[in-house]
């Protein structure tokens, strides 16, 4: 027991050297945690074998703040961390940033981001494990039997987010998922009791939670039986460990610890007390012990090789179906769909055929509705992901419009797995967190939203999106895709699978728009041959129909593209000639080349116009300041569209008018 102190003293020493020296973080949480945390990675935490062991455990450090804590056992037990990456913690362009990112540093299986998202997305992470067992495991094979730990302190169990998430795990009955609390009983702001004074035990327990409570998290035999009684659970486990913030320095037990870095002199002083020699130190003997894991999950990672090889002899169908769950294979969705899109004029019931499609093209694509599918039209046509069934992978994720997205990252970040999530545009306000993480992690989650303004029917006002196009289209490296029927959907979704980048896609709750004659005859011919509606959308943006001589052109999305044809056509009566842009996606038109945009765009048009139901500004980069934003600026009313639009004067008339007024 004598080495496993030392090596603990040694993780408190190494984190707060490193937070002193980087000039950040959590020192409370950090000093506090040391002992749980080794505890985890020495005897529990299955981390040998990269990415491409499917049985690895994966954890998440929710509490971010305290990454020095990480990264510090990182560096003890053999990952690719060194004791300069140590000394650069937090600095520009390190392997150490201060709160863990995913594919920066090795062994990172998450970035955590903001508050409540670290804790959601292990649950998308224990989610995938679940559904993997129940698919692939056979008698006497668990080649499936994986954790997710996620670490967490007392302001994580405050976020709703994190109470979401954990709500659906605890219904969902996920008995791989084991949360690390870190009890200190202090805030950033002061003593926990002032701040939240639930009975986190009670309420776990309604939730379906197992609960361990270790009066003495310091203590490494109690936090060694704890985890292992957890693993065995047939619940979600959440593990109490009663800890003091920062200790063994002057600031144990007390909230600034959370706040304060320790100065040099005050780190010399835990040394003492420690018999601790030189700085940023792993002496050989601590070094050698901890590698000592390293060498034991390597041979355990051997025995589950050997243990496949027999599982492919004596189950070779299930063998070459997990070998090959997780591969795209190359398809034309265009060619698959073609006929079915006729069969619906409903966009959101077509998403639906869409989407199902994919799901047999792609068996690892799960998701679900946040309980709207009444609304949204997107689910897999399957029996639901349940407590019963870990087979499905529908998920019924209840009204939990602040997790939906992070669960579904976690879900992606299991070797990659497309997801979606679906919602009314409305809620998107609630997932902007997840969406922001998808980018940063590059996760191909879809998080499709309907219902996409104020003419959506009879809600109440305040549930009618005005400035979340605008929102989502804010997010870098984000696509959003709003199309104005079902050919530019599947062409949307051509892009989509394609490229399996985080995107929104926003549909309507109307009927989807008719082609009229004037269209049909206007349609853009190349050299060669007509290009179909399809053909040009997954360009982002194209000319739908176009006078010779244009000297109006109006941009339009979605819905609002059947009005800029409608104001087209009474311009026309009044020999003004038109040019209609449809523009589903801008962020995929300004991939484009520079001379297809600039065919486009038509700048030498003078009178510029942009139409769509929503306050986003983003248009006047097309139409100059200028140019005429016909849009709404203000909160729905309730009523049915028709009722909206008049209310607003949102019309083919009124755009005329304004349109005759700049050009006047």
């Amino acid at each position: 027991m004598k080495i496993i102190q030392k090596s603990i003293e040694t993780l408190r020493v190494l984190s707060a050297e490193i937070i002193s020296a980087g000039k950040i973080g959590d020192t409370g949480t950090a000093l506090s945690a040391s002992t749980l945390l080794y505890t985890l990675f020495k005897d529990h935490y299955n981390f040998y074998g990269g990415d491409s062991y499917i049985n690895r455990d994966r954890f998440v450090m929710a509490a971010g703040s305290a990454s020095a804590v990480y990264y510090s056992l990182m560096n003890m037990f053999g990952f690719d961390i060194s004791g300069s990456d140590l000394k650069n913690y937090a600095q520009f362009k390190t392997k150490t940033p201060y709160s863990p990112e995913l594919d920066l540093t090795e062994g990172v299986d998450c970035t955590a981001g903001p508050l409540g998202q670290g804790v959601a997305t292990s649950v998308g992470l224990a989610i995938s494990q679940a559904f993997l067992a129940k698919k692939f495991n056979a008698q006497k094979f668990n080649i499936i039997s994986s954790h997710t730990y996620c670490f967490v302190n007392e302001a994580n169990l405050m976020s709703g987010e994190s109470m979401e998430a954990l709500s659906l795990a605890g219904t969902l009955n996920l008995n791989n998922l084991i949360l690390l609390y870190n009890n200190t009983g202090t805030t950033n702001d002061g003593s926990l009791e002032n701040i939240n004074n639930e009975k986190v035990k009670r309420k776990f327990k309604a939730m379906g939670w197992k609960v361990i409570t270790v009066y003495k998290g310091d203590n490494y035999l109690w936090d060694f039986i704890a985890i292992k009684r957890a693993k065995r659970s047939q619940k979600p486990t959440l593990i109490i460990f009663k800890t003091k913030a920062g200790q063994d320095s002057v600031l144990e037990g007390t909230y600034e610890s959370h706040n304060k870095i320790l100065q040099h002199k005050e780190i010399e002083k835990i040394k003492a007390d420690y018999n601790f020699n030189g700085a940023f130190n792993i002496s050989n003997e601590v070094k050698q012990y901890c590698m000592r894991t390293h060498r034991r999950l390597k041979v355990k990672y051997l025995q589950w090789e050997r243990q496949v090889v027999l599982y492919k002899n004596t189950h070779p169908e299930l063998a070459e179906q997990l070998n090959a769950f997780y591969d795209k294979p190359k398809i034309s969705l265009n060619k698959i769909l073609k006929s079915t899109m006729q069969e619906t004029e409903n966009m959101r019931e077509f998403n639906n055929v869409i989407l199902n499609q994919l799901s047999t093209i792609r068996p690892c694509i799960m998701g679900g509705s946040a309980d709207n599918l009444y609304l949204t039209k997107a689910r897999l046509n399957e029996k639901a992901f349940s407590k019963t069934n870990y087979r499905g992978r529908h998920i019924h994720f209840g009204s939990r419009n602040q997790a939906i997205g992070a669960v579904c990252n976690g879900i992606s970040l299991y070797f990659g797995a497309p997801s979606y999530c679906s919602s009314t545009l409305l809620q998107s306000s609630n997932m902007l967190p997840s969406m922001r993480l998808s980018v940063q992690m590059n996760l191909p989650v879809l998080y499709i939203f309907t219902h996409d303004s104020v003419f959506s029917g009879n809600f109440w006002q305040s549930f009618l999106p005005v400035e979340q196009l605008a929102q989502l289209r804010a997010i870098p490296n984000f696509y959003v895709f709003r199309p104005k029927n079902n050919e530019e959907l599947l062409a949307c979704y051509s892009v989509i699978y394609k490229n399996e980048s985080p995107s929104a896609l926003v549909l309507s709750g109307e009927n989807c728009y008719k082609e009229t004659n004037d269209v049909k005859s206007k349609n853009i011919v190349t050299k060669e041959t007509e290009q179909t509606e399809y053909d040009q959308a997954i360009n982002g943006a194209y000319i739908l129909s176009e006078d010779d001589k244009a000297e109006i052109i109006i941009f339009a999305s979605g819905s609002e593209v059947d009005l800029a044809i409608e104001a087209k056509q009474i311009l026309n009566k009044s020999r003004k000639k038109v040019c209609v842009v449809s523009v589903p996606s801008i962020e995929l038109f300004e991939k484009q080349t520079d001379k297809y945009k600039n065919s486009v765009l038509k700048k030498d048009i003078k009178t510029r116009v942009a139409v769509e139901a929503s306050n986003d500004k983003v248009w006047y980069k097309y139409i100059g300041f200028d140019g005429l934003l016909f849009n709404i600026n203000t909160f729905g009313i309730s009523g049915n569209s028709e009722e909206a639009k008049n209310h607003f004067n949102f019309n083919a008339k009124k755009l005329v008018s304004q349109i005759k007024a700049i050009k006047a």
